[in-house]
């Protein structure tokens, strides 16, 4: 179903009501004048790049729209190393974990011979925090636990990993080191892509928060080197193309610099509350240049740069910069969530959505 006009309006007024009721006056005749600008791209239930859509199609009989395996079939291994690098805040070295959800293999049978497992699609879980020291482990880690499982028992190979976070150290955050720490998970993945039976033309992330910006980075900044295994999908729920960097002045121009994107892109989905108030659903510059409505990430990242200048950093910015070079990208709305809605995303008719976006981005034929 495609997002309705009036939601479209919702969304803009519920992000940008100012206290004064005579203001609320001047600001709804700013959204019937502009709301095409806040909207950022039409509604369309087709394939493509810059797609607002409320739902995917999941067949039961197709794969993933389905449990295939039972939490007691699930063979979880934890704190597996797989890199070490250099923390640049901490001026030492680190070694990063991930944990292992496997699911049973499937033997394949041709003319009465036992042939090799057959290979499987894998799931990157990437957990969010903020950056902050211990969030593997912290507070999420009952979430992530969970999104580990509803993948596994839809018959991926699952890893969750850890990634170098440095915030409350002093300094900047330096977050683009977690996107080099998920490729080398992806490298890792690749190395034991035949021990596990992995197919690593199927190989997606989902992260949240902090982690959907990781995935963002995943897809769409460039690789070092053409050896770094691509992902096929990316699943952000509440994330962003993030908008700050250490080297390069803060502003709209630093996504040029930092990502790419094209028709060639793996097909990106975000699943985004309407009334976040961290990383926002729509910013308020796209009414209002002059108004302050910054990423809470950015600004509690930098204070002293992001408490006085107004940067971009929503879901809506976000799909118009992508949707701009033709990279395949779609956009979910959760009318009235927050940040991170992991109980809606996990409930109709947004669970059918992220199963048939998997659906529609692998193999629609596949079945498990």
């Amino acid at each position: 179903q495609p997002v309705p006009q009036p939601f479209r309006y919702s969304v803009c007024l519920t992000m940008m009501l100012p206290s004064s009721y005579v203001w609320r006056l001047i600001t709804v005749a700013i959204l019937i004048l502009r709301a095409s600008d806040c909207g950022g791209i039409a509604a369309d239930t087709n394939s493509g790049a810059g797609k607002n859509k409320t739902g995917f199609d999941c067949p039961m009989s197709s794969c993933f729209c389905r449990d295939t395996f039972n939490a007691t079939e699930i063979v979880i291994e934890k704190d597996i190393p797989f890199t070490t690098v250099f923390n640049q805040l901490l001026h030492k070295n680190q070694t990063l974990n991930l944990d292992l959800y496997m699911p049973p293999t499937k033997n394949v049978t041709k003319n009465g011979m036992l042939t090799m497992p057959q290979s499987r699609p894998a799931a990157i879980i990437i957990h969010g925090g903020g950056w902050h020291p211990n969030s593997f482990k912290g507070k999420s880690a009952k979430v992530d636990t969970d999104r580990a499982m509803a993948f596994a028992k839809r018959g991926f190979f699952v890893i969750a990993i850890e990634y170098r976070c440095v915030r409350g150290y002093g300094g900047d955050t330096l977050w683009t080191d977690a996107v080099s720490d998920a490729r080398e998970a992806l490298v890792w993945l690749e190395k034991n892509s035949n021990r596990f039976s992995v197919d690593m033309t199927r190989v997606i992330a989902l992260g949240t928060s902090a982690g959907a910006v990781t995935v963002a980075g995943l897809c769409y900044m460039p690789r070092a080197t053409e050896q770094i295994p691509r992902l096929r999908a990316g699943i952000s729920v509440s994330g962003c193309l993030f908008n700050d960097t250490t080297s390069i002045p803060a502003n709209k121009h630093v996504w040029n610099h930092l990502y790419g994107g094209n028709s060639s892109s793996p097909p990106f989905v975000d699943f985004h509350g309407t009334a976040d108030p961290v990383v926002p659903y729509a910013n308020a510059s796209g009414i209002n240049p002059g108004g302050a409505c910054v990423c809470s990430m950015l600004r509690s990242a930098r204070p002293s740069t992001y408490g006085r200048r107004n940067e971009s950093c929503s879901a809506i910015d976000t799909q118009a910069y992508l949707t701009a070079r033709g990279a395949p990208n779609y956009l979910v709305p959760i009318p009235g969530a927050g940040h991170v809605p992991a109980a809606e995303l996990y409930l109709p008719p947004f669970n059918t959505s992220l199963w048939g976006f998997l659906v529609h981005a692998l193999d629609p034929q596949c079945s498990t």
